[in-house]
């Protein structure tokens, strides 16, 4: 039984890496504010002489918080496909009702995966605070912590 467990958590680890690293689109440029400047640029040519038009794009007062949806989208979708593989087993194994019961659980639990990789990504795509690593593995602890207190919470451990 241990074994199917340990099998789950590493089910949500490859989730999280399919969405990180495959399934993001373009998604990966909209939470970037750079790529936002960058295709300004390019659409109101620097050389362009109607300032009154370039101006609040390129000085951030029209596009300057949009990469945060960009961000919170793709947090929230990864959050979601984390959580999947502990929702389809509770749905499926003896521990049915686990669901039901622990619905607050999975809830707070996607909340919180979303809240830290929405920070983490910010700190690497926009910050640029920490690298590629860094990013990975501080998602996996939060990955891992929130296994161990999905099952210890709901009480899938006995």
């Amino acid at each position: 039984m241990i074994s199917y467990k340990i099998f789950i958590l590493f089910l949500m680890i490859l989730m999280h890496i399919i969405e990180d690293f495959h399934l993001q689109g373009c998604l990966a440029n909209l939470k970037q504010k750079s790529w936002w400047i960058d295709e300004l640029c390019k659409k109101f040519n620097c050389d362009d002489r109607r300032k009154e038009i370039r101006e609040p794009y390129l000085n951030g007062t029209i596009y300057k918080k949009d990469y945060k949806i960009g961000l919170t989208v793709h947090s929230i979708e990864n959050s979601i496909f984390v959580m999947l593989p502990l929702i389809i087993d509770s749905l499926i194994s003896e521990f049915k009702d686990c669901l039901h019961n622990g619905w607050i659980v999975y809830v707070f639990s996607a909340f919180v995966i979303a809240m830290t990789h929405y920070v983490i990504d910010d700190l690497k795509c926009n910050k640029m605070k920490i690298n590629l690593i860094q990013d990975q593995l501080i998602h996996f602890c939060v990955i891992i912590l929130v296994y161990i207190c999905c099952f210890d919470m709901i009480g899938l451990w006995s």
